[in-house]
């Protein structure tokens, strides 16, 4: 090219620097072309990695989901085990006090939660049907007692009437035969 430069020769430099020129784009060419084939392997990489860590991550997720659910229905199970069987023997103790059954126990006045509410209300129910229940034996017994003295009271008052009639019947059957003795002696004397 420094020859066709001092000869002078314009055709022949422009045809050397076309050359040259063709010669460095096919350089750069390679190179963008390298640079593209290096990026889009690198590309790939990072895809391929992020799949793996998404397709890693899902699982752990759905693993951890899997878990969270797991755990939230056992805890349900316990939560509504402690709350219903608790409620099932207060039904019980209820159905027992309505059958008449006030020896039944009271359970669960001591919890700090509604059921522990309930339990205390049927312990005061079932304290109010004591309560009934001995008021109505005691009303038996004083009604018995004033059957017995209104019983005793008639008996007395038909003894009574009995010794005042029976005493004026012999005063009366006493006037009558003194009455007839007078009449028989005023008949014999007439």
């Amino acid at each position: 090219m420094i020859a066709a430069a001092r000869t002078g020769n314009a055709a022949q430099l422009a045809q050397l620097e076309l050359q040259d020129a063709e010669v460095a784009f096919d350089k750069v060419n390679g190179s963008f072309d390298a640079l593209k084939q290096f990026q889009a392997d690198l590309a790939k990489e990072e895809f391929e990695k992020a799949n793996a860590n998404f397709t890693s991550d899902s699982r752990t997720l759905f693993g951890i989901l899997a878990a969270a659910l797991i755990c939230g229905a056992a805890l349900a199970l316990m939560i509504g085990r402690s709350i219903a069987q608790p409620l099932n023997q207060i039904i019980q103790v209820m159905n027992e006090l309505t059958n008449g059954n006030l020896s039944v126990d009271v359970t669960g006045t001591d919890r700090g939660d509604e059921v522990g509410d309930v339990s205390r209300a049927v312990s005061v129910f079932k304290t109010g049907l004591g309560e009934t229940e001995r008021l109505r034996q005691q009303q038996g017994e004083l009604s018995a007692r004033a059957d017995a003295e209104r019983k005793q009271a008639l008996l007395d008052m038909a003894d009574e009437f009995e010794n005042a009639v029976g005493g004026m019947v012999k005063g009366v059957a006493a006037s009558a035969t003194e009455m007839q003795a007078t009449a028989q002696a005023l008949a014999a004397s007439s």
